[in-house]
């Protein structure tokens, strides 16, 4: 016994000691150095105007020079210089400008100085840096303004014929673009060998009996196949394209960054998850593959509660049925919601280990895994914000796991305050060492200027609008309040419900059953938080969430000498929840809903929507019982055997929106023309596929495809019309009347159509028609001459990708915005015309990082068709002409400290620093 005790007093002292080296490296290491680039630009470098469009909008510095010998050749008033073309009046810009005999100048719309112009040779310079702005005049001080003007460049411009006399130096802001220092990857290091030391010196508990089989069953395989499948043919996140764009930009632009607005700000200290699908995409950057890793997450998710959840909630686990059960209620959880790039699968695997590592560390009496249950909660945090839910089972366990805690580590030290250090260490070591994925990229400065960015922009909603996000769920005709996504949440909210009202039913375990249920309704409530109000975000409850219906689907079961009156409140409530989901429509974003059943309606038979159907059957039944148990004394008649159970109704509706919403997918599947994901999936499976792009073909020119005139407002129709491969296509101003005849002008069909004013209309051509006369059109008739995409922008051209389109065109490269700068490309991929929300890339006050590339460019539009749905808009095209030449920089790289910051990034309109 002595040599046993000094032993765990050896290793108390050891993980406590441990403990505080990795608190102490954790602490420091987002303060340590960084290392980044410092780009500088100088102009004139070749003759004319060039584009140098920072983002951040504003330089660290600017120096800019003149002479009054530059100002002559300016032959009156005119420009001397600005940093934004003249058309951009939006941009805050600088703008030295000359009327009569004054010069003024302005910068981020404010006013610098007035001053009249010398006689004689003479030098102007003006500076400007986050604390002042001055301009001078042969080095007197002319006008200064105190605080952050900082002008936003897109260029360098002015109307003096030749640039001699005028010179412009810069430093663009890379504050974001940094790289780890030796010191900080030694800290980093450190931290993590310190917290291994600690792990392995915590006591490891006691063996418990009772271990899951850890075999693979047949369940196992049909989730699975479940899951490959619906990685195969599943829908697109709506924010898919928008992580897909920040991946793929993440190795040019040298770290994560938001990519599509608040200045390109980084994801820090959110988003490491990031960086794992960045190494992903270095094999491949196809559709399927970037979602592989949500399958095998759902893969792991299912293992976790399958071995480790579900055989501790009791006796009644070890039924056959159950692991059947459970597949199917994690499959309506998982299914709408996991699938694709966004966090939601990485959290709920993080919140559904912590579960597990809490209930070992319960149930052993042991303090590492408790340990390991903290570094992985903070892991989760640090995946987005609302990962914080990871610590709730650790809040729900709290007082068991911290008198095992003092158990193990008090006792063992010496007496006194070395009694509580220790073990305040361990949990402090543990929980810090979340600061290593939150900075890992970033300095602190870095991180505080982005959530500053972030708040500023807005976007967010506060707390208590968290009904919004279930006023979303249940609104009708989106995909935020599709079907599939109510039931699993409607069902676990009742089930929650009913748990709190009616306690445990037998063969239910007690501690797990608690531990599961507080734990999921602590994470409900941590959602409360989450600074976006979307339903997405149910999907980091799906472990947790399957485990709260297995045991509701268990406590709604009918059993001998149960109080019918119960039973007819759990089929009123289930009832009414499966007529609230069967509300909903069978609707996905973008290219995902196309050609799915019941995607513009609730679902109805016969013109009867099944939620009434549903509603009425469940409260006639109710009512019908309700009255029944009254007549009879004591309110405990035999449960009808026709009459089905609260769970049984609960597992049906789940069923059905799981067949609903696979057997949709599959259908569209197997009988979409256009694009389908299934056909883009098969396509990757062959090895080769630059995803939507492969369908779609441009109309290069279309004044080249003018149908050929007969006379008296006919036209022929192409060969590839006739044979419905081309719409008609023409442009309008209003109403029109496209009248379809054959070669003898006998009328086969009449369409009418009032497009937006400046549309274009494609119409497909009726079977028999030769030739078209349209009324009101103010263009004529074409035939399309089309080029495949894939020829016009082969692989690896440069092009913005709008964000909700960026998943799905692979092959091309997103436009660059490293060293402080974005990329003016020749090419843009938008979404199509319904969908407005790509506008925040370009919008200066939401920090759209191409705002000040958009203003070098001439647009326009090139029309884009659909492979066998020529009429259908899927994406826009847009050819970027460049207009001015890219000002090349000067590369350096320096050392600053982790709280070192050039000012604020700012965003015009939104702050000024005073």
């Amino acid at each position: 016994m002595p040599s046993g005790g000094r032993r765990a007093r050896l290793r108390a002292v050891l993980a406590g000691g441990s403990a505080a080296v990795a608190l102490l490296c954790a602490v420091a290491f987002p303060f340590a150095p960084v290392h980044q680039p410092v780009i500088s630009y100088h102009w004139p470098g070749e003759p004319g105007a060039s584009a140098v469009p920072l983002m951040p909008y504003q330089p660290v510095s600017l120096r800019a020079s003149w002479s009054c010998a530059a100002i002559e050749r300016l032959g009156g008033d005119g420009t001397v210089l600005a940093t934004a073309p003249p058309t951009s009046d939006a941009l805050p810009a600088l703008r030295v400008e000359v009327t009569g005999d004054l010069l003024r100048a302005t910068s981020y719309g404010t006013h610098v100085a007035e001053a009249p112009l010398p006689p004689g040779e003479c030098g102007w310079t003006l500076t400007s840096d986050p604390e002042r702005t001055e301009l001078r005049l042969d080095g007197r001080p002319m006008a200064a303004v105190r605080g952050d003007v900082r002008p936003a460049v897109s260029g360098i411009f002015t109307q003096v014929p030749t640039p001699e006399g005028i010179s412009v130096d810069l430093v663009a802001d890379t504050r974001f673009q940094t790289t780890a220092s030796r010191l900080k990857t030694a800290l980093g290091a450190g931290c993590v060998l310190a917290l291994l030391c600690m792990l392995v010196a915590l006591p490891a508990g006691r063996r418990v009996r009772g271990r899951a089989n850890r075999r693979p069953r047949l369940v196992d395989c049909a989730v699975a196949a479940t899951l490959g499948t619906w990685a195969l043919i599943g829908p697109v996140t709506v924010d898919d394209g928008y992580i897909a764009g920040i991946v793929r930009g993440r190795g040019e632009n040298g770290f994560v960054g938001n990519a599509y607005r608040w200045l390109n700000a980084p994801e820090a200290p959110f988003g490491w998850f990031y960086e794992v699908h960045h190494l992903w995409a270095q094999v491949s950057t196809a559709p399927l593959w970037l979602r592989v890793p949500s399958a095998l997450l759902g893969l792991v998710c299912w293992i976790l509660l399958s071995r480790f959840v579900i055989p501790r909630l009791g006796r009644f686990a070890r039924s056959r049925a159950v692991p059947w059960s459970a597949a199917l209620l994690f499959a309506a959880w998982w299914l709408p919601f996991n699938l694709g790039l966004r966090p939601e699968p990485w959290a709920a695997v993080g919140v559904l280990a912590v579960l597990c590592l809490v209930d070992r560390a319960v149930a052993a009496r042991a303090v590492r895994p408790f340990a390991v249950a903290l570094v992985v909660a903070g892991a989760t945090t640090a995946l987005t914000p609302y990962g914080v839910m990871a610590f709730a089972p650790v809040v729900v366990a709290a007082p068991a796991l911290l008198r095992n805690l003092r158990a193990a580590l008090g006792a063992a030290t010496v007496a006194g305050g070395a009694a509580v250090a220790g073990p305040v260490a361990v949990i402090a070591a543990a929980t810090a060492s979340v600061l290593l994925p939150m900075f890992a990229d970033q300095s602190f400065a870095a991180v505080v200027e982005a959530i500053r960015v972030r708040k500023l922009v807005g976007g967010d909603l506060p707390w208590f609008q968290e009904y919004v996000r279930y006023a979303r769920l249940l609104e009708p005709g989106t995909f935020q309040g599709a079907l599939a996504r109510r039931a699993p949440v409607l069902l676990t909210l009742l089930g929650l419900l009913g748990w709190a009202l009616r306690g445990r039913p037998p063969g239910v375990a007690r501690a797990a059953s608690v531990r599961i249920t507080a734990t999921t309704a602590l994470c409900f409530g941590v959602l409360i938080f989450s600074p976006t109000k979307w339903t997405q975000h149910f999907g980091v409850l799906a472990g947790v969430g399957t485990a709260v219906l297995v045991l509701s689907v268990h406590a709604w079961r009918r059993r001998a000498g149960r109080d019918v009156r119960e039973l007819v409140l759990g089929l009123t409530a289930v009832a009414l929840v499966s007529g609230v989901v069967l509300a909903g429509w069978n609707k996905w974003p973008w290219v995902s809903d196309h050609g799915l059943t019941w995607n513009s309606m609730a679902p109805a038979v016969a013109g009867v929507r099944l939620a009434d159907v549903v509603v009425v059957c469940g409260l006639g039944i109710a009512g019908v019982l309700a009255l029944a148990a009254a007549w009879r004394s004591g309110g405990r008649p035999g449960w009808p055997r026709g009459v089905p159970s609260p769970a049984l109704v609960a597992v049906l509706l789940v069923a059905a929106t799981v067949s609903l919403t696979v057997g949709s997918f599959a259908r569209a599947s197997l009988t979409g023309r256009g694009y389908t994901f299934a056909a883009d999936s098969a396509a990757a499976l062959r090895g080769s596929t630059c995803g939507l792009a492969d369908v779609l073909a441009v109309e290069a020119d279309p004044s080249r495809g003018l149908l050929p005139a007969l006379g008296d407002g006919w036209y022929r129709l192409a060969d590839e019309q006739r044979d419905g491969r081309l719409p008609v296509v023409f442009g309008t101003s209003g109403e029109v009347r496209a009248v379809f005849a054959t070669a003898e002008h006998v009328v086969v069909a009449t369409e009418r159509v009032a497009p937006s004013r400046g549309a274009e209309v494609r119409l497909a051509v009726p079977a028999g028609a030769d030739v078209v006369r349209v009324l009101g059109a103010v263009r004529p008739p074409r035939a399309p001459r089309l080029t495949p995409m894939t020829e016009l922008l082969p692989t690896g051209t440069a092009a913005v990708l709008d964000w909700p389109v960026a998943l799905l065109f692979p092959c091309l490269r997103p436009a660059s915005l490293a060293d402080g700068t974005a990329e003016p490309p020749g090419w843009r991929v938008a979404p199509p015309s319904m969908d407005g929300s790509a506008h925040i890339t370009y919008d200066l006050a939401t920090g759209g990082p191409f705002a000040t590339a958009r203003t070098l460019v001439r647009e326009r539009q090139l029309p884009v068709y659909l492979r066998d749905e020529p009429a259908r808009e899927v994406a826009r095209l847009y050819r970027w002409d460049v207009l001015e030449r890219p000002l090349h920089p000067t590369r350096e790289t320096r050392t600053v400290p982790g709280w070192h910051r050039d000012g604020r990034a700012s965003v015009p309109g939104l702050d000024l620093e005073e």
